[in-house]
């Protein structure tokens, strides 16, 4: 079917001879029927013949008689010429003939397919003839033969045979498979003025239509008008873009269109290039401002910079003059303002640096930087200085020195003068043009500054009269202009006047123990001296007797009967002194007023004790054990059986040379970890030069408001880690701020994954056991990548096998502490952290873990303790042992085969399970552990500690079953006896009868003696036995 409107006129090619041509045009209707469209074929062939139907465009429902008309057009003619045909997927091919002679009878028409000689007939039910329609052959007949392939039709009328012409047919495809644009990478950066390329693959269907489109940025600049390009930078191909010299118009979003017009499939693929343009200062266009800049006053300089990436401003400066003093050689800078802005369509950064007050000549220097270049930009800041000042008091008396200054740069202004304005001649404003008419000249003393680049004329009055009050002007002359500007400076004189009282002080009379306060109202020019006498005795200010506000008021507090008498008050300045007195009358005795003061000191004296006897039972209350100091505070502590707790802080050294590290070197980060006396910050470390970043640390330190013995403990953990050493398993110390300059810091080293707890119950949907079983042999897979080093722990699965190489290292790790005579009391994995490569450290939070929030943390007693991990001696005695770690490490153990769940699940932590506990209570096997493994947790449980395993033996067993891979037990070489042939002892023997016996293990049901077992029997020789234990069995 094929549309023909008259909003698009088929044309193909022109209406010319011998060309065919299609068209749709309006024609003049009928009364009643006012529209009409006609049809126009011209040169018509028999691929012409079919249905042609008209019809309303706009109407849905399209029925011939209603709102279409059909009509069939037949085309007949022998000279048929040849017609290809492009023949699409699922469709079938029609094939029109046609005959010049009347068929006034059947004939016998014959399709054969022309692929070689001879051609072969086709044949068949599917293959159907319509006189109207022709041949319909439909399109899987055609699968398995060439891509070039023709028709003909034959027939044969009165023995004389008649060929069509042969008609090609072409298979052609629709589909699109795959597409690339080279460069894959995007966005892609380039420096303006480098050279893209971009190329397009398409991946389709043989002989599929395949049309490119692009669009990019600078097409835009290409069809721009009244631009004439003497050459493109631009060059388009069907697949491929070239663009030579890119510069920032080229930067955007290009998109390369695949079209099928046939088909109406469309394909987009986008591109981001980012064309990096080294900075341009804005203001180095422009010329560069030379007028000078008025001192002391606001002054604000503008960077403006362009580039890609933004480019950093930066500022710098130096004073015009190298030998200024520090103190004036400084423009105090109030702010420094970056901002980005759009500017003419461009996103520019622009910088103010806002100058509070200029006081010196000065070059700035704008810097504008971006990874591909960098721009400067100077600026001559020139400050002039004209002015006056008067010293040495701007409000001068009758008979002072008094000397004023012109003051103007050199690099502005020269020939100064000063001059007197006339009192009786003073214009409203200052005219410097016309000042010798009103003005008289002056002399001055000439000088030039080196340090500031300034002229100085000074005038100076040694004995300064009232008749030298009035204006001075000081005139300068612009050194480029020849304009003369002004100066004018007011010198007020006063004159001196005698004191005189405008109060005299009056008789008081007050009673004993009550306050006095006198007065001595005086002025004077200048202002008098005072002093007070009593009884023509000069009077001092001493305890009881205040003189304030510069001697004018005397106060005497408790007033007593020695205080009575005449008070003088006397006034002196240049022109002579003034005296006035007053007497005091004292009414009662000094005896009352002891008996109040001895009660007064009574009762300050009882208070004082009180609040001694509070504070001493604050302190009892509130005092600390030394040995409580570790115990309270910290884990990890040095075997209290080698070194007192109460003198373990004082017994390690600390060597500052060894370990100091300067503050300045770190630059602190987010908080780790926090507790209710500490926290630990992440921080970084650089080298000496304070500029190179090293690694990244842990920064342990206390709150604000620790108190000194929360201070001492973590300086007990600084010297118990110095005390430790490194070891591979153990976070490691690597430095301390201890000066007193600061806050105490323990650097330690970081460990990136956190604790191993919350890391296992995050990988907990990434659990990969790693073993099958087939027949009676063990097959052990392993995914492909996980021996392949990994940075990121969190991308690859975790297996059984890591979590026996977690046991195995924390076992060295503790096997490490027990060789240092310490003793660690909180080993859980919550105090396991995880590091690259897979390596676990020890760690001891010490005081950043806030144990009254830790749901971890019972109280017992006083204290608050993580029952769940302590062995029974510790809970009930108190006693820490390497031994009493052991059966921490079965716990441990328990929590990384059961992927980080809390130990004793559905148990109420109280005293009645303390008592369990010692009673023989056990956890049953989490379902990731191995009977090996959950053997191991029993062993470390054992009631006695002197029948647990060592440390040295436990790194023995999970070193044997990590280094199999495979975890059944297998036969061993004589050697140190391992656990499981220490269970072969007949003490062991004995313990298994008991446990079997009294069925010791009540939280698991399926403790139960094996009916197959064979009865126990425990000679003194070799012997064999069965223990069923949770499926595990032991011999």
């Amino acid at each position: 079917k094929e549309k023909f409107t008259d909003h698009k006129d088929q044309q193909s090619p022109i209406d010319t001879l011998g060309h065919r041509a299609v068209r749709v045009k309006e024609c003049q209707g009928e009364p009643g029927k006012p529209y009409c469209k006609t049809l126009i074929l011209t040169n018509t062939q028999a691929n012409d013949s079919g249905y042609y139907r008209c019809f309303y465009q706009d109407i849905k429902a399209i029925f011939d008689g209603t709102t279409a008309v059909s009509m069939f057009v037949f085309v007949r003619g022998e000279d048929c010429k040849q017609t290809n045909f492009l023949l699409e997927l699922k469709m079938s091919v029609l094939i029109k003939i046609t005959s010049d002679f009347q068929m006034m009878f059947e004939i016998n028409v014959l399709l054969f397919i022309q692929l070689e000689e001879p051609p072969l007939l086709l044949e068949g039910n599917e293959i159907t003839w319509n006189n109207k329609r022709g041949w319909s052959v439909p399109r899987h007949i055609f699968e398995n033969i060439s891509i070039l392939f023709g028709f003909f039709c034959s027939t044969s009328v009165h023995n004389n045979e008649h060929r069509s012409s042969v008609y090609l047919v072409q298979n052609i495809g629709q589909k699109f498979y795959e597409f690339k644009l080279f460069p894959e990478d995007s966005p892609v950066e380039l420096m303006q003025g480098e050279a893209l390329e971009l190329n397009c693959t398409a991946l389709v269907e043989f002989n599929t239509g395949v049309e490119f489109q692009w669009d990019y940025p600078g097409q835009k600049v290409i069809t721009r008008p009244h631009c004439i390009f003497t050459f493109s930078r631009f060059r388009v191909q069907q697949h491929g873009l070239e663009i030579r010299e890119v510069c920032k118009q080229d930067a955007g979003e290009y998109t390369v269109v695949l079209k099928n017009t046939r088909a109406a499939l469309e394909k987009r693929l986008n591109f981001t290039l980012i064309v990096n343009v080294p900075p341009q200062i804005h203001e180095k266009e422009a010329a560069t401002p030379t007028n000078p800049y008025r001192r002391s006053s606001r002054q604000t300089l503008t960077c403006t910079a362009t580039g890609t990436p933004p480019a950093t401003i930066t500022w710098q400066w130096r004073p015009w003059s190298p030998c200024l003093d520090p103190e004036d050689a400084v423009n105090p800078i109030e702010s420094i303002e970056i901002l980005t802005e759009m500017v003419d369509g461009k996103e520019k950064t622009v910088s103010h640096l806002v100058i509070q007050s200029a006081n010196v000549s000065a070059m700035y220097k704008c810097s504008a930087e971006n990874k591909v270049g960098r721009d400067e930009r100077l600026i001559y800041f020139y400050v002039t200085s004209f002015g006056i000042e008067m010293e040495p008091s701007e409000d001068p008396l009758e008979h002072d020195l008094v000397r004023l200054k012109c003051n103007a740069d050199n690099y502005t202004y020269e020939n100064l003068r000063w001059y007197r304005l006339d009192p009786q001649a003073v214009p409203p404003e200052l005219d410097c043009k016309s000042l010798h008419q009103y003005a008289g000249s002056l002399g001055g003393e000439l000088s030039f500054q080196t340090a500031s680049n300034n002229w100085v004329l000074e005038l100076t009055f040694t004995n300064i009269q009232l008749q030298d009050e009035g204006n001075y002007v000081c005139e300068v002359q612009n050194r480029r202009s020849g304009e003369k500007h002004c100066h004018r400076k007011y010198i007020p004189v006063k004159a001196l006047e005698a004191p005189r009282y405008r109060n005299n002080p009056t008789n008081q009379t007050v009673n004993v123990s009550e306050s006095l306060q006198m007065e001595c109202d005086v002025e004077g020019t200048p202002s008098p001296q005072l002093s007070w006498f009593k009884d023509n005795q000069p009077l001092h200010q001493i305890s009881g007797i205040l003189l304030q506000d510069s001697n004018r008021t005397l106060s005497i507090q408790r007033v007593r009967e020695e205080d009575a008498g005449l008070y003088t008050c006397r006034a002196c300045n240049q022109r002579g002194c003034v005296q006035s007195s007053a007497t005091v009358s004292v009414i009662g005795s000094d005896d009352k007023t002891n008996v109040e003061i001895v009660i007064l000191i009574g009762t300050g004296v009882i208070a004082i004790f009180f609040w001694v006897l509070l504070l001493v039972i604050f302190c009892n209350v509130k005092r600390v054990n030394q040995a409580d100091i570790k115990t309270g505070y910290l884990s990890i502590i040095m075997d209290p059986g080698e070194v007192p707790l109460e003198e373990q802080c004082e017994y390690l050294p600390y060597d500052s040379s060894q370990w100091e590290i300067s503050r300045d070197r770190l630059r602190l980060g987010k908080v780790l970890g926090h507790g209710a006396f500490g926290k630990v910050i992440e921080a970084s470390i650089f080298e000496h030069d304070k500029k190179t970043c090293s690694n990244t640390v842990a920064v342990k330190m206390l709150k604000e408001g620790a108190t000194a013995n929360e201070h001492k403990a973590l300086m007990s953990e600084l010297k118990i880690l110095i005390h430790i050493g490194n070891h591979l398993n153990v976070v490691n110390l690597l430095g301390a701020c201890t000066k007193p300059n600061g806050p105490l810091m323990v650097i330690v080293e970081y460990c990136k994954y956190g604790n191993l707890s919350n890391f296992l119950r995050a990988k907990r949907e990434f659990f990969l056991p790693y073993r099958v079983r087939e027949t009676n042999n063990m097959i052990y897979i392993i995914p492909p990548f996980h021996n392949t080093a990994v940075d990121d722990l969190w991308k690859t699965p975790l297996t059984i096998e890591d979590l026996i190489c977690y046991s195995f290292q924390v076992a060295r790790g503790m096997e490490f502490l027990g060789s240092r005579k310490c003793i660690h009391r909180d080993l859980a994995a919550r105090n396991i952290l995880l590091s690259e490569n897979n390596v676990v450290k020890i760690c001891d939070f010490g005081l950043a873990r806030d144990i009254y929030k830790d749901p971890d943390y019972v109280r017992k007693g006083n204290a608050r303790l993580p029952l769940k991990w302590m062995a029974p001696e510790s809970i009930f005695d108190k006693v820490y042992t390497s031994q009493s770690d052991v059966w921490s490490f079965g716990v441990l153990l328990w929590e990384i085969f059961s992927l980080g769940a809390s130990p004793y699940p559905g148990l109420q932590i109280d005293e009645d399970f303390c008592k369990r506990l010692k009673d023989g209570t056990r956890m049953r096997a989490p379902d990731n552990a191995s009977p090996e493994i959950y053997g191991i947790m029993l062993a470390c449980w054992q009631g006695e500690p002197r029948e647990r395993p060592t440390f040295p033996a436990l790194v023995e067993i999970l070193g044997d079953l990590l280094q199999e891979n495979s975890l059944p037990v297998r036969k061993k070489k004589k050697k140190t006896p391992t656990y499981y042939e220490i269970l072969k002892s007949h003490s062991m023997c004995l313990r298994a009868q008991r446990m079997m016996a009294s069925h010791s293990l009540p939280l698991d049901n399926h403790h139960k003696r094996r009916s197959d077992s064979p009865a126990t029997q425990c000679p003194l020789g070799t012997y064999t036995f069965y223990i069923s234990v949770g499926g595990l069995i032991l011999t």
